[in-house]
């Protein structure tokens, strides 16, 4: 017959939660007894059955916790004979408290919870890892726990083990923004990593991970994917795309999939192994970049002037359509021919013009100011108003120049018939020039100022403060200073830096003088600073000198470095899939000694690395860091001072640049372990390659500046106002110096809340072009200032979609002067008009008396005439008298 003693643990609790099972069911209770009084007869035939079993077992009173029974295989484990184990409860030997135990033992007696993990302490002190099976039953009328013991202590150090790994390798794929998949392309099975469930917006529940992939992948780039994935398994190409998923909560996300082939003995493909990043943000940053350039064009192609931008070379890198307009030549026509300018200006302008344009020193002019002539293409003389400003970029290399030029002819040809008709009126309009100029030159240095300003203390978020190099006195502090030393503007303006006792060393701070004399300028100083409350913190500092007005000053920006020293990175090697993660992955990854001498050859690089330096394996191997450092960067990255920067427990993160093997520069990231490998510090780095977004990043930010300069520096009056309820969304300077109303007052209203339209009939005339032609183009209207002054401009204005939005752009040129310039010409005009019917009038007169003159000649005439003609009678006949006198002699004669 078999007992209990001969059957497995399995089968053990195979019974007892049968036993359990039968006890819930009040109807089963009989047939429980029955197998009870079968299996267990008394508490002695209990204790026999289970004295020889090879499981640990205990039987526990619930209430009290006192152990009534253990068996040999107790005695053994637990290094106490059976008779101390039954003078002692399940409290002498479970690391739990008391309060925990007994809620432990209630779980268990109601069946709210039979399996537990516990820690029991052994004699000697030991503390192991046990699995507890545990349940009521009932023998002899007493209700006991029934509870089987297994020891997991190795295993359970397997499972951490196993887990550690997995949370390194989850931290792997949180640091490097990836999750990493392994698809069995015979059995179908996908291995997915948690990431790869975040990324997806995979939900827990859901049972084919695979499908639900397939699901999300965006309609419009599904073909894309099958197609790309259906040659990588052919063997055609490799897997390597960028295409669009719909989460189930509707989000958008762009991802980079990256995977390879891996082949059997016979070259057939059995898995397909790979990565995938979540490149979203990268996507929008691309797309902001496009929309910037849209803005900049937009505004630059609808407003009335010529706009343009040069490299440092002179050569166009935009212009707007408007250069045709005014010149008659196509932005085409130009960017072919450099010189087209040149050829068109007016032969008395050439040098000059010619000199502007190609002297270095009006590189480092703020704003140049001029008007000259040019020919266009019919030939026509036109004036033209030229302006330009020098473009630097963030380190304060000059980049190119932006320009406009305005058609000025009309006001010029206004100009000339004044002069002609009143010299005494163009001395007034000259003297009047005069003033305006000077207005205008005081407020384009007040916007100079305005704008270095706002753009040094309202776009930096790092500690930023300005001071004079002869006093050395703070002037201006931003609040990025205030937040990172302590110190308030009140204490800090018209005070020095050792007043405040900044610099903790003061040997770095002469070092850092010493370079600023030498070089005019400090970039990325690394030092240390005392703030307000004591705290000492790391900062890097960069310098330069500038000068306004003839004064020299000195900018300052410090970057908190602290949580950079803080950060801290965990990576570890892991078995086969943390093999394929270092091979698979999208970064590249180092991994070489912790060398006290600063540099150490690599001991293992990936397959990304090798692609992107253009080394193979071999060659890194005979390769330190300082081969692939770019000079500069040598002797600080491989100091022993750059070391100590790892922070405690030895990660650290920055960027630099590497040198490929054909010595071209590539900026990357870096993200530094210290870690144990076989007994000796290793550095594993994984390296990601930001040459795209850093200049995607400086292109949004240089076409943002663009932007930004060419709306709020232009002079006339430009708004952006939402075309569903007209709010204004946007304004520039241009409207705050024409309207006299501040940008804070404009933006959030209406222009019919704010009484700009005098007359609204002329808002009507430009709602009905925009509705139907979509655009309007110089429209004049009349306008109300802030203080009710009338201003009179010329409108121009497209319907734009900013946002998804549709807005109204409108350019509007103040042609008050104008108008009244023309009104004075028109009185002169009129005046004019009347002394000539003044002269006309006296004309007439003198025409009345002449007439009557005249007739009289004309009967003197007629008279002569009759007078003449009698003459000339009287002559006919002594001319036949004195013919027939001659005929007579002739005929005497003969007869002689």
């Amino acid at each position: 017959m078999e007992t209990f003693k001969d059957k497995s643990k399995d089968e053990l609790i195979r019974i007892i939660k049968s036993f359990q099972k039968e006890q819930e069911n009040s109807k089963t209770q009989k047939v429980f007894k029955e197998k009870i009084a079968d299996n267990f007869v008394s508490f002695t035939e209990l204790k026999r059955m289970f004295l020889n079993h090879g499981s640990i077992i205990l039987f526990i009173e619930p209430e009290s916790g006192k152990i009534v029974f253990a068996n040999k295989a107790a005695e053994k484990f637990y290094g106490y004979d059976s008779e101390q184990l039954m003078k002692m409860t399940i409290n002498d030997i479970n690391c739990l408290t008391k309060k925990e135990l007994k809620q432990k033992r209630s779980d268990a007696k109601t069946n709210k919870q039979n399996l537990f993990i516990f820690k029991h302490k052994i004699y000697g002190g030991d503390i192991k890892t046990v699995e507890v099976h545990s349940c009521p039953v009932t023998c002899c009328g007493n209700e006991l726990l029934f509870s089987i013991i297994n020891d997991i202590t190795e295993e359970q150090k397997h499972i951490e083990n196993i887990k550690l790994l997995n949370k390194r390798f989850l931290n792997v794929e949180k640091i490097g923004s990836f999750g990493f998949f392994e698809w069995d392309l015979i059995t179908n099975d996908i291995f997915l990593s948690p990431e790869i469930y975040k990324i997806y917006g995979i939900p827990d529940n859901v049972l084919n991970a695979g499908e639900f992939i397939n699901k999300v992948v965006h309609p419009d780039d599904l073909e894309f994917v099958n197609k790309n994935l259906e040659s990588a398994i052919k063997g055609i190409k490799k897997y390597h795309i960028d295409h669009r998923i719909i989460r189930p909560d509707g989000t958008l996300v762009w991802l980079n999939n990256l995977a390879e082939i891996e082949k059997d003995e016979k070259g057939k493909p059995i898995k397909l192994i790979g990565t995938v990043r979540d490149i979203t943000e990268k996507k929008k940053l691309e797309t902001e970049l496009q929309k910037s350039e849209q803005k900049y064009r937009i505004l630059a192609e609808n407003t009335y002037d010529w706009e343009y931008w040069t490299d440092p070379d002179g050569n166009y890198k935009y212009l707007s359509p408007s250069c045709e307009r005014i010149t008659g030549y196509s932005p085409e026509e130009f960017v072919e021919n450099p010189d087209l300018l040149f050829d068109i200006v007016h032969p008395d302008f050439k040098e000059k013009v010619h000199k502007h344009y190609y002297d270095e020193n009006n590189k480092n002019t703020p704003v140049y100011s001029d008007s000259f002539p040019i020919t266009n293409k019919t030939g026509k003389l036109r004036w033209i108003q030229h302006r330009c400003s020098p473009v630097f970029d963030k380190d304060g290399n000059f980049i190119g120049r932006r320009g406009n030029n305005r058609d000025i002819s009309d006001l010029k040809l206004t100009e000339f018939k004044l002069k002609e008709q009143n010299e005494e009126y163009l001395a007034l309009n000259e003297e009047y020039k005069s003033t305006n100029e000077d207005l205008r030159n005081a407020k384009e240095k007040a916007e100079k100022n305005e704008l270095l300003f706002k753009e040094i203390f309202n776009t930096v978020p790092d500690p930023m403060s300005i001071s004079t190099i002869l006093t050395g006195k703070y002037l201006k502090i931003n609040e990025g200073f205030t937040q990172f030393t302590g110190y308030s503007r009140e204490e800090t303006i018209g005070k020095t830096v050792e007043d405040i006792n900044l610099w903790e060393n003061t040997e770095e701070r002469e070092d850092f003088i010493k370079k600023l004399k030498k070089d005019g300028f400090v970039h990325n100083f690394e030092t240390e600073f005392r703030m307000k409350d004591g705290r000492i913190l790391p900062g890097l500092v960069s310098a330069n000198k500038f000068i306004i007005d003839k004064v020299p000053y000195l900018l300052i920006i410090t970057r908190n470095i602290s949580e950079l020293k803080n950060a801290r990175l965990e990576i570890i090697q892991s078995e086969e899939k943390f093999r394929n993660l270092f091979n698979k992955t999208a970064d590249a990854v180092y991994v070489h000694p912790f060398s006290e001498s600063g540099f150490a050859n690599f001991i293992e690089v990936n397959d990304v690395a090798c692609k992107m330096l253009g080394y193979s394996k071999e060659e890194f191997k005979n390769l330190s860091v300082k081969d692939i450092n770019v000079p500069r960067d040598v002797q600080k990255k491989g100091s022993k001072e750059a070391r100590q920067k790892f922070d405690k427990n030895g990660f650290s993160v920055f960027e630099t640049e590497h040198l490929t093997k054909e010595g071209k520069k590539i900026s990357v990231e870096i993200r530094s372990l210290i870690f144990d490998l076989s007994g000796e510090k290793t550095i594993m780095s994984i390296v990601r390659d930001i040459s795209k977004i850093k200049k995607i990043q400086e292109e949004l930010k240089l076409s943002e500046e663009k932007f930004r300069k060419a709306f709020y520096t232009n002079p006339d009056a430009i708004a952006i106002n939402r075309l569903s309820d007209g709010m204004y969304i946007d304004v520039n300077k241009g409207l705050e110096n024409i309207l006299n109303y501040t940008k804070d007052e404009v933006v959030g209203k209406t222009s019919a809340e704010l009484s700009i339209w005098k007359y609204m009939k002329d808002k009507g005339i430009l709602v009905n072009e925009l509705k139907q032609k979509g655009f309007a183009e110089n429209l004049e209207a009349e306008f109300l200032t802030k203080n009710g002054e009338t201003k009179i401009g010329s409108m121009s204005a497209n319907i734009i979609k900013l946002r998804k939005e549709n807005c109204i752009i409108s350019i509007t040129r103040d042609i008050t002067e104008r108008k009244k310039t023309e009104d004075e010409l028109q009185k002169y005009r009129e005046h004019l008009e009347d002394i000539v019917k003044e002269r006309t009038d006296e004309l007439e007169t003198s025409l009345e008396e002449q007439k009557v003159l005249n007739d009289e000649l004309y009967e003197s005439n007629k008279e002569l005439e009759r007078f003449n003609e009698l003459f000339i009678g009287r002559e006919f006949r002594i001319k036949e008298l004195r013919d027939k006198v001659e005929e007579l002699e002739k005929k005497l004669q003969k007869s002689k």
